[in-house]
């Protein structure tokens, strides 16, 4: 057992008191500061104190007794048997961090409570808190960190479970609504105000829809003063984001003096100051954002303007001798009344109120008030002579002169050498000695800079305007030779040229008393739908013959069975794919064999072995179907018999065309994408029997689109025929040949074009045995025959 008794002033404790049964410390004066560490297995004691222990603990009761002020009690209480028991009946400033207990915590407050604790803890319960009155903390228990917000009192009416929700929900608004130890929540008003996002409707957050990036510095700020004005030049950084720059001035070397004067893109400024003035100036570049970069520097960059010559002219001459006037050494004057003399000051002074009697021989001297003059031959050439003119106006000889910094108004100069000039406005007649540029000093400007050359190189006369690189290389350029343009054209007068070559020339309107053509093209329907433009490289992918083209593919089966009658099987031919003319948006320039747009025309003459017409011959006819496949859709087999019509006909086709289904010479075609059969075009059927029996052509002039020839299509053709279908009896032959198929494509359709010259139009011809028959024949054989051929024809044999 440890016992500690003060009863006087105990300034510092000791630092650390521990105890096997208990420890119990008594001080009935004043402790400034008790022992940091305070230990005991039984039983603790802590009376009075002004700073307790930071550690008190007991193995099994802790009691802690304060009867007089205190200003900062322990941080940690514990006990981990019975209970702690803490009575304040003083005023407590600041109570403990923490108070723990494994059975029960009793906390009996008294005194005023100025700030609650920060922690209380039991594993069973706490119990036999006696809260402070509401009048002793109606002042002091209302937390606000803002002036919007405030925490509102707890109820005192309500029960502990209650008033303990109350405290836990004041301690989170503490934390994240006001932020007491700097976890306040942030809003996104608070992220909008700093620029970091936006706020769009109801409240929502936005990316921010500015770019914040502060712009580099100016550079190279110079500051050329003339007469009455001072020439700014910088150069703006190179910044995607770049918005104007923003120029300031001073009367003195202090940024935080100097206002603004001008907003401008370009690079340069003319400030009109007036004569005799300085100036400081700076600059900084505003984003198009409105973020403002920095200053170029933190001094300010020189300017300054000459005196007025006028002024000058006064300080510096007099033409007539004026009393009591101040003359400098080497000023001129003449005489009140001319005596055909000048006279200058050899002692500067003042002059008398008297002329003087002036000398008339050279080098003479006469004193005038404090000056001395020297007498001078009118006609002599001094290096300086100030006098008149014939008119009489004031004016000044320099025979050969050295000037550091000079200020003209206006000037006469035969010839100027200078390595440098600047100014504002200049009205000449220019010489130059090789070259006028400015971006870049060669013709060749092979760092592809933005500027102009205008010079002569061995000779040669030559002129280069160039946007340089960073804006699109677009450039006029005459090397001596040839006129080169990257540049676009837009007149509204006239042009005259006597020679004209152009990559890539459009013209509205044209008028040509002559024109030849190396080649005459025009561009396919695809160009103006997806407007190309005649200066792209894209634009002579899509080139094709302006009247059009007509080409002609054509192929032979091999040898199959092709009649008579209804017990022979029907033949089945199918070419191979059309691609003698490429559809309207087909990228290449290898060819100019190209549709004009999407609708096409085409023909097709079938030629077989027997009378093939499907109308008009003997023996029932012959049977034709038509079809035509895109470079997915086919036969089994290119050659092939079978005794169904329909064998091996795809689901899907791009039309069918069934001859012996022709009214009036025209055969109704279908498309079929997998549902059936719809009429889709209406074709024209040609045939001759008398001429040619074995041909049959199908024209179309526009196929308003159905085969869909765009991009990669390629086009197929199928037959299926078979000759004197319904024959039967002695007429049941078995006929065999070859099947022969030309399809001639039209590049621009009937309905757009009506005569496309290339290959001969398809046509039925006459054979030669044909034609040599019915030629030899009279005319009442001719009419003979054709009522046998007639009776054939009308002559059916029952299936």
């Amino acid at each position: 057992m440890s016992d500690f008794d003060c009863d006087g002033l105990l300034t510092q404790a000791t630092q650390s008191i521990s105890g096997a049964l208990s420890l119990s410390f008594d001080s009935i004066g004043n402790l400034t500061q008790a022992s940091q560490s305070f230990t005991g297995n039984l039983l603790t004691v802590n009376p009075s104190a002004i700073q307790a222990r930071q550690s008190l603990t007991a193995i099994c009761y802790v009691h802690y007794d304060i009867s007089s002020s205190i200003q900062q009690p322990i941080q940690r209480v514990s006990a981990n048997i019975s209970n702690v028991d803490c009575f304040i009946s003083g005023s407590l400033t600041q109570p403990r961090q923490s108070i723990s207990g494994s059975s029960s915590v009793s906390n009996n407050i008294i005194g005023l409570l100025a700030q609650k604790k920060q922690f209380l803890k039991a594993y069973i319960t706490v119990s036999n808190i006696t809260p402070p009155t509401a009048e002793a903390i109606s002042a002091k228990f209302v937390v606000s960190s803002r002036r919007d917000l405030q925490i509102p009192r707890i109820p005192l009416n309500q029960d502990k479970q209650t008033q303990s929700w109350f405290n836990s929900v004041g301690k989170i608004i503490q934390k994240y609504i006001f932020g007491e130890d700097g976890s306040r929540l942030v809003s996104a008003a608070d992220l909008a105000n700093l620029g970091i996002v936006g706020v769009g409707s109801g409240g929502n957050v936005t990316p921010p829809k500015t770019n914040l990036t502060t712009p580099p510095k100016v550079t190279g700020l110079t500051a050329d003063g003339a007469l009455a004005t001072i020439i700014i030049q910088w150069h703006n950084p190179s910044f995607s984001n770049f918005g104007y720059t923003e120029l300031w001035r001073s009367s003195v070397d202090d940024v935080g003096q100097a206002v603004i004067i001008a907003k401008t893109s370009v690079e340069g400024y003319v400030d009109n100051v007036g004569s005799a003035a300085t100036k400081y100036y700076w600059a900084r570049v505003v984003s198009d954002s409105g973020v403002k970069g920095e200053f170029n520097a933190a001094a300010g960059v020189k300017g300054e303007t000459s005196y007025n010559p006028d002024y000058v002219k006064q300080l510096l001459t007099t033409v007539k001798w004026l009393p009591n006037t101040t003359y400098a050494p080497y000023q001129y004057v003449q005489p009140t009344v001319e005596n055909g003399y000048q006279y200058m000051v050899i002692d500067g002074g003042i002059s008398a109120s008297i002329e003087p009697t002036w000398p008339t021989t050279v080098n003479n001297t006469v004193n005038d008030g404090s000056i001395e003059w020297q007498c001078i031959a009118a006609t002599e050439r001094l290096p300086l002579v100030v006098g008149r003119l014939e008119d009489g106006s004031p004016a000044v000889f320099i025979d050969t002169a050295f000037i550091k910094n000079a200020s003209i108004t206006s000037a006469k100069i035969g010839n100027l050498v200078a390595d440098k000039i600047t100014t504002g406005d200049l009205n000449a007649n220019i010489r130059i000695l090789q070259k006028l540029w400015y971006g870049f000093d060669e013709f060749a400007n092979p760092a592809e800079q933005s500027g102009f050359w205008m010079g002569v190189e061995n000779g040669i006369p030559k002129l280069k305007l160039d946007t340089g690189m960073a804006n699109g290389n677009k450039y006029f350029v005459f090397d001596g030779v040839n006129l080169y343009m990257n540049v676009d054209i837009l007149s509204g007068a006239d042009g005259y040229f006597d020679d004209l070559a152009g990559d890539s020339v459009s013209f509205n309107r044209a008028n040509f008393d002559f024109l030849a053509f190396g080649e005459q093209v025009t561009a396919s329907q695809y160009v103006y739908d997806n407007d190309i433009p005649i200066s792209e490289p894209e634009f002579n992918q899509y080139l094709c013959f302006p009247s059009g083209c007509q080409k002609t593919e054509s192929w032979t089966s091999s040898s199959l069975v092709t009649g008579s009658g209804y017990s022979r099987p029907f033949a089945f031919f199918q070419t191979g794919e059309y691609s003698s003319i490429r559809p309207y948006d087909y990228r290449s320039d290898a060819t100019r064999y190209r549709a004009s747009k999407d609708h096409i025309g085409f023909s097709i003459l079938i030629n077989v072995p027997t009378e093939g017409n499907p109308v008009g011959n003997e023996y029932g006819n012959a049977y034709m179907d038509v079809y035509i496949f895109s470079e997915s859709q086919s036969l089994p087999s290119n050659n092939y018999n079978d005794n169904s019509v329909t064998s091996g006909i795809p689901s899907q086709y791009l039309l069918k065309m069934q001859l012996n289904t022709a009214s009036d010479g025209v055969v109704t075609a279908y498309k079929n994408t997998g549902t059936g059969d719809v009429a889709a075009v209406e074709v024209e059927l040609q045939s001759n029997v008398e001429t040619n029996p074995n041909q049959t052509l199908i024209v179309c002039g526009d196929d308003l689109g159905v085969l869909g020839y765009k991009e990669n299509r390629k086009l197929k053709v199928a037959v299926v025929f078979k000759a004197f279908y319904q024959a039967g009896g002695s007429d049941d032959d078995t006929l065999s040949g070859q099947i022969t198929v030309s399809f001639q494509m039209v590049s621009v359709p009937s309905s757009d074009f009506t005569t496309p010259i290339n290959d001969q139009t398809l046509a039925i011809t006459a054979t030669a045995n044909k034609a040599t028959t019915f030629l030899s024949l009279t005319y009442a054989e001719e009419t003979a025959l054709r009522a046998i051929i007639k009776e054939r024809i009308n002559y059916r044999e029952p299936l």
